[in-house]
């Protein structure tokens, strides 16, 4: 079982590398995206390939896309290839062994680790339409933060204002496509992957829709999966609109203005929660439980 965990970094190298340590094994390789406003290096080390390519990352913004993007090229540009792609965030830290890793994804070869929902759907809440029907601009550019709030958030509010609005759908090859929101940190099959790759390097109807998109990178790709031939192996949210909480496969978070920091008290939680990760873990602060969680993987 080859893994590639795909890792977005920006801060808390110790973090960082505790979390690649953690994961480490003889089948996986680690490749890592940094923001570029980032001044974190990563020393050297075997199975770790850190992108040369580094886009300036804000929260929302269209280069969270390009850099998942790049990530894909870069672990499926090995030869080997990789029978699992894992896309986590450098704070992340995994609730079972490497090798109880791959146990889970061997016993579920067809299974993509997303949670989508249909968001064109009728009785989708404003909140959620304007994701996508609003044009949301400025969000890449390189300015100071406070700046950039007012920038962003005075566009928003011009649009909101503006008889200006996107279909809360895409067509796409003649065909209309609903859109899916997810979260952003998922595990597909290879051979997944590489067709979401491939759709995101060719299909410039489906990327020009969202390239003005709020949050993009929760969109595009459960767009592409669940308008594919690995739509089955998806999990599709019903039952009205979710939040953001209630859409990750994969990993474990609590998210209300911001996301929760986990600490050693909340270790029952966490191995009762069914995913293989969790986020987020700091340096300083969730060691003990990040030292509980490790010594558990002896017995897993």
């Amino acid at each position: 079982m080859r893994i590639a965990y795909l890792i977005s970094a920006y801060t808390d190298l110790p973090q960082l590398l505790r979390t690649i340590e953690a994961l480490d094994s003889e089948e996986s390789r680690f490749y890592v995206h940094i923001d570029r406003k980032s001044p974190m290096e990563i020393p050297p080390r075997e199975h770790l390939t850190v992108l040369e390519k580094r886009f300036y990352v804000q929260w929302g913004g269209w280069n969270q896309v390009r850099y998942q993007q790049t990530l894909l090229e870069a672990c499926l540009a090995d030869p080997e290839g990789f029978d699992r792609i894992v896309l986590i965030s450098g704070q992340d830290y995994p609730l079972r062994s490497p090798a109880a890793i791959a146990r889970e994804f061997s016993e579920h070869p067809d299974r993509q680790y997303v949670l989508g929902q249909n968001i064109s759907a009728p009785g989708t809440p404003e909140r959620g339409l304007e994701k996508i029907t609003v044009y949301h601009f400025f969000r890449d550019l390189e300015l100071p933060h406070r700046l950039k709030q007012a920038v962003c958030g005075g566009s928003r509010w011009l649009m909101r204002l503006l008889p200006v609005r996107k279909k809360p759908y895409l067509v796409v090859d003649g065909d209309r496509w609903a859109v899916y929101q997810a979260s952003s940190y998922f595990s597909l099959t290879g051979a997944c992957a590489r067709y979401v790759l491939e759709q995101m390097q060719r299909n410039k109807a489906l990327m020009s829709y969202f390239r003005y998109s709020f949050i993009p990178e929760e969109l595009v790709i459960p767009t592409i999966l669940f308008h594919s031939p690995f739509r089955g192996g998806c999990e599709e949210v019903e039952g009205g609109y979710r939040e953001l909480e209630e859409l990750s496969a994969l990993t474990y978070f609590h998210y209300g203005e911001k996301v929760s920091v986990f600490r050693l008290e909340d270790y029952d939680e966490l191995i009762g929660s069914g995913r293989l990760f969790a986020r987020k873990m700091v340096t300083g602060v969730s060691d003990t439980l990040m030292n509980r969680l490790k010594n558990s993987f002896e017995h897993d």
